[in-house]
């Protein structure tokens, strides 16, 4: 358990990331699953995007995203680089063209 350190044991320590993937309920119920059987001790992240999804899906709430576009979230808030995480949401927008073609 706990955080590891770069390689060498140099460099910043390493994070592990566990990502939720499903419904807004399944992930619920996964998040429920997880803290009940798993590990309660694990820091749940929440983010809170500045600017509307563009998956390409109806949604209850506005402040939404899909998985991906809250992973690029995420590596930008650890400072990856932006275009890495523009380039990611891009491929949001690439599936979503060939879901529902024009």
């Amino acid at each position: 358990g706990g955080v590891a350190e770069g390689a060498g044991g140099r460099g910043p320590p390493r994070l592990n990331i566990i990502v939720l993937d499903g419904t807004w309920g399944q992930v619920r119920t996964m998040q429920q699953h997880f803290k009940r059987s798993i590990n309660a001790l694990v820091p749940h992240v929440r983010l809170l995007p500045e600017t509307i999804s563009v998956y390409c899906r109806s949604q209850s709430q506005p402040d939404r995203i899909c998985t991906i576009e809250a992973v690029a979230l995420l590596l930008e808030e650890f400072g990856e680089h932006q275009d890495l995480c523009a380039q990611l949401v891009h491929y949001v927008k690439i599936n979503n063209r060939a879901l529902h073609p024009v």
